[in-house]
């Protein structure tokens, strides 16, 4: 049986100069596939692809530490 990833999506909100920051810094972790600073309510949304769980929850974790993040509201997708 092959086990599948999960697939989710980040989006995050950050303070004004925060966005190319965070989404240098989002582009850099493993699990994430892609990245984009957007406009709207959003500053930037990562698509990530990770094995399990664990995996999101830690890189949730170091974009709330990061300074320049406010908040973060993850999707995660049930099917493609």
């Amino acid at each position: 049986m092959v086990q599948q990833s999960i697939v989710a999506y980040i989006l995050m909100q950050t303070s004004t100069r925060g966005p190319d920051d965070i989404v240098s810094f989002v582009k850099k972790q493993k699990i994430v596939k892609e990245a984009w600073i957007v406009y709207g309510d959003q500053d930037v949304i990562a698509k990530v692809e990770a094995p399990n769980f664990t995996e999101i929850t830690k890189l949730i974790i170091a974009l709330r530490k990061h300074p320049e993040m406010k908040r973060t509201k993850t999707l995660i997708c049930s099917t493609e």
